[in-house]
């Protein structure tokens, strides 16, 4: 029984998360359609902040949620990003696992923002999916957001 259980659980994809490395990440950033979501401390990972950036461009609803401490440090990409276009929010979350939504495909990383680490892929479900996006439009609405003017200052303070 508890065998078949395991089974069942591995075929539904209930059992755990599937890794996925950071290049398969950065494509479906790369093909995403409708939306990208992420959570994410810190980002000071170049590679994914060019993906979000090209994402925001071209004209893809782009989110970040971060904490206003790290995009306040010289390594943030945070600042571009809010230039690029994308929306970015800052807001003081108890959180150290990023949350990704690419479309409708959920992924988690402790360290995705920072490294090119494999993220944990949670799935595309409906339920998933629903979760995950109501906690961050809770998130952003509890947020400050970062205007392109104050990146801007953030970034000129910055190279002083």
């Amino acid at each position: 029984m508890k065998r078949a259980l395991t089974l069942f659980l591995s075929l539904t994809g209930a059992a755990s998360a599937t890794p996925v490395g950071h290049a398969k990440v950065l494509d479906l950033i790369g093909t995403a359609q409708t939306r990208v979501l992420l959570y994410a401390p810190q980002v000071t990972d170049a590679v994914l902040a060019d993906a979000l950036r090209l994402k925001a461009m071209e004209g893809v609803p782009t989110y970040l949620v971060t904490v206003p401490y790290f995009s306040y440090q010289p390594g943030s990409l945070v600042n571009g990003l809010a230039l690029a276009g994308a929306k970015v929010f800052e807001a003081d979350i108890n959180s150290v696992e990023a949350v990704l939504i690419v479309d409708d495909k959920v992924f988690t990383g402790r360290t995705f923002g920072k490294t090119n680490a494999p993220l944990q892929y949670l799935g595309n479900s409906p339920a998933v999916t629903n979760k995950q996006v109501k906690w961050f439009e809770a998130a952003a609405r509890t947020a400050r957001p970062l205007s392109a003017w104050n990146a801007a200052q953030r970034l000129w303070s910055l190279q002083k």
